[in-house]
Formats: C-alpha cells, structure tokens, sequence
C-alpha cells in the first residue's frame, strides 16, 4: 500500500479507511465485510467514509488496483535483472508466498466469484498480467538459450503453467486439501518451477 499511502492525493481518514480495509478484506473477504466493520476499524463514521468512497468496491477497487500495480512493478523488475535465473525464480518463489501469507482462501474465492465487480477487475488483471507475460517470456527464453532451463521443457508450456497459477490457486479442490493459501501456493510455484531448471548448470 505504500503507492497510495505515500501520496496527498487521500486525506487522513481515507488512508485509514484503506489500511482498515485491506486488513479487513484480506482476512474475512470482500463480501463478508461491511462499510460499518470498515468505519469501526479505521475509527471513522460513516458520513466520513462517504465523502471519500461511493462504496465499499470502490475502496477495494483501489486497494486491489494498487497491488497489481506493485506486484507488475516488482516482477518486472525481478524478470529484467541480470541475476542468475535460478535466482530469480527463488526471489518469484519468495514473491508469491509473500502474498500468499497475506491473503485468506475466503479473499481468493471473492476475487474469483461471477460478478459485475470482480469481472470489471478481472479485466484489469487481465492487460498487467498479458503485459508482464512478454517480460516473463523473454527472461525464459533467455535463460533456455544459457542453458538453465531443462531442454525438453518447452516455452509455450513454461508460460502456460505460470499463467494457470492464480486459477489453481483458487481451485475449490485443491484448496480444501490444504490449511491456508499460502500453504496451496507454495506447493504449486514450487512444483511448477523447480521442475524447470536444467541440471546441467550449478549455481
């Protein structure tokens, strides 16, 4: 949250309804949480709350836009660095279960639901995450060209299963075979991406 806490563009009290929020969001979910709960976190009323934010979707909508933003800046810079390539899929490794820890499986499910909302964010995520993909692609390619990565593992598939990371990571099944998201992600970065590096280079 540092991008929106950093700035003058909110007042006090709408930076306390953000970081009120977002806790709130992150452990209970978008829907389960009302604009009452967020006021009595941030220890504002409600006619403050209202003159900085039409809703409570429209403070996750800045919340959530303001992690992307952070998240597509921070792989950006990870995949376009000139450290060693297992290196960087150790600090993406770190990257996702940072996240991971912060976030409930209630949060996930909310993130991923049908709805006009979500489907407005998804749309979003959706030109970061195609955005950072050429990024991601060329760092691959690169490193299948210096050898770090196994030769018979094929780009194509490499980008595929990155991409498939936030859709198995809210997978009803999957989720309900482990405690928390944090635990599910770190199972499936580690098994997607550890699989990938060629035994043929020592770091």
């Amino acid at each position: 949250m540092t991008e929106i806490l950093s700035g003058t563009k909110y007042s006090k009290s709408a930076k306390a309804v953000l970081l009120a929020a977002k806790d709130l969001f992150w452990k209970y979910g978008i829907y389960r949480v009302t604009v009452e709960e967020i006021c009595e976190e941030a220890s504002i009323s409600k006619m403050t709350f209202y003159r900085s934010f039409e809703n409570k979707y429209h403070v996750a909508d800045i919340i959530l836009k303001d992690i992307t933003s952070k998240s597509y800046t921070e792989m950006t810079d990870l995949f376009c660095s000139n450290i060693p390539f297992p290196q960087k899929i150790n600090q993406f490794l770190s990257l996702k279960k940072e996240m991971a820890r912060k976030v409930s499986i209630e949060f996930i499910k909310d993130l991923y639901a049908e709805n006009e909302f979500t489907n407005s964010m998804k749309k979003y995520f959706e030109i970061s995450q195609a955005k950072l993909m050429l990024i991601v692609k060329r760092s691959f390619v690169e490193a299948k060209r210096d050898g770090w990565i196994r030769d018979d593992m094929k780009i194509e598939f490499i980008l595929y299963m990155f991409e498939s990371i936030g859709t198995l990571s809210k997978d009803e099944k999957l989720l309900s075979l482990f405690d928390n998201s944090e635990e599910l992600t770190s199972v499936i970065v580690n098994f997607m991406f550890r699989g990938i590096l060629s035994d043929k280079k020592v770091v």
